[in-house]
């Protein structure tokens, strides 16, 4: 009796801490992107759909939101996990989705300039961030890069500044491992009828030519430089205290034949707390996958042998935890529709469980769960819910994992109950 009464207790328990979490993750903000400053103006104005809004350094760009530089002026994008973009006079940028780990991004005309953090580490063979237009998709996975679109053509050019970026002309291309890489100090150049072969460039002159276009973009000093809004990036393009001090305009350092300054490693950056935004936190990234789901088989057998099996839909919001990003957290909502004898008389299993994930190598992962499972129709079974899962990790465009499960629930007698599929994430 007391154990029956303690597996309704864990039952209920389950239930709770799995509602409590599908409110948290129903609730919880994404982590935002701001415009970090601006240079030449005082305001920008952004604009999605047919409405637009006025914004100043500091405030938050929404999913969705285009901004366009005017001839004067040139601003500053900063990203939750300190990632930049900077944008010439002259930019048309979108900020875009954000799918699984990948920040979408879409520019179409002007140039920018994109310092990426590295993550510490990778959970995913996909790119962290990518910029899209009519001519080229560039996927990057951290690394400092300067996109500019072609002056009345349709061609996109692509210089590596730091580390590697792979550029491709469609989306397909790139996720299927066709893109062409192009490393540190390699250009190249995408047109309709194809994507040229990488080859050098004047790193030195190229740099001294793009700060020039910033640094030339506006007739009044009231505003924040942009080389002032870049202090905390700690590429090999930062910036010593000297110059940020002068009053003088400052150009950015070449990245190759200038003194390196001491650097910690590489895929490890260390990324400050930005003074204009208090609520920016260096460990937020996507982290909140509330588009998650699992579907597959479930079997198992009842006391007089009716063999039961089901069809499974559940929906398992997940979120990454912060300092263990090998961990995470997820609810499980749903449950089986199986025939109890025959087609026509169906009945419903719903299960709510809380899990802990643990990741392993970032190609396998093992969990277990806590929850309750009820019984519609002719069965009534309620109780408490003990699960097990493992699998391996997939990351095939949506398709996430593949797993299979065993669990047992509190019910007298005793079952045995099995489960087998995918989980998908949008």
């Amino acid at each position: 009796m007391h154990e029956k009464q303690l597996w309704q207790g864990i039952g209920k328990l389950g239930s709770l801490l799995s509602v409590g979490f599908f409110a948290f993750l129903t609730f919880a903000q994404e982590p935002k992107v701001i415009l970090e400053s601006l240079q030449g103006s005082e305001t920008l104005w952004v604009s999605k759909a047919q409405s637009q809004r006025e914004i100043r350094p500091g405030s938050e760009i929404k999913v969705g939101e285009k901004i366009k530089t005017g001839p004067h002026f040139s601003a500053v994008i900063r990203y939750s996990d300190g990632s930049q973009i900077i944008l010439t006079p002259h930019s048309d940028f979108t900020l875009e989705e954000q799918t699984h780990e990948t920040q979408w991004n879409r520019l179409r005309a002007g140039k920018v300039r994109g310092i990426i953090t590295k993550t510490k580490i990778p959970s995913s063979s996909k790119p962290k961030f990518m910029i899209r237009n009519k001519a080229a998709v560039l996927g990057v996975r951290g690394t400092d890069f300067v996109m500019s679109i072609t002056p009345g053509a349709q061609g996109t050019q692509i210089h590596t500044l730091e580390g590697s970026v792979e550029v491709a002309q469609n989306e397909v291309a790139l996720f299927n491992g066709k893109g062409t890489l192009v490393p540190e100090g390699q250009t190249v150049e995408s047109t309709p009828k194809g994507i040229s072969q990488p080859h050098s460039f004047d790193q030195n002159q190229f740099l001294e030519s793009f700060n020039n276009t910033l640094t030339h973009s506006s007739e009044t000093t009231d505003s924040r430089s942009l080389t002032e809004a870049r202090v905390d990036v700690p590429m090999a393009t930062r910036f010593t205290k000297s110059e940020i001090a002068s009053e003088e305009p400052t150009s950015l350092p070449a990245a190759k034949n200038f003194p390196a300054p001491e650097q910690k490693e590489p895929d490890t950056p260390e990324i400050k707390k930005n003074e204009s935004n208090p609520n920016f936190k260096e460990e937020d990234q996507k982290r909140f996958y509330l588009l998650s789901f699992q579907t597959g088989f479930f079997y198992t057998h009842l006391p007089d042998e009716t063999i039961i099996r089901a069809g499974t839909g559940l929906w398992t919001p997940r979120l990454v935890l912060p300092l263990l990003p090998f961990f995470s957290i997820h609810g499980s909502f749903g449950g089986h529709i199986a025939p109890n004898g025959s087609l026509n008389n169906h009945f419903l299993i719903l299960e709510y469980q809380l899990f802990l994930t643990l990741s392993l190598f970032n190609s396998a992962f093992i969990e277990g769960g806590l929850g309750e499972q009820i019984w519609k129709g002719d069965q009534k079974y309620d109780g408490g819910l003990a699960t097990l899962n493992a699998g391996l990790l997939v990351h095939l465009d949506f398709i996430d994992r593949i797993f299979v499960g065993y669990q047992t629930p509190n019910f007298n007698p005793m079952m045995n109950q099995f489960k087998a599929g995918i989980e998908i994430h949008f």
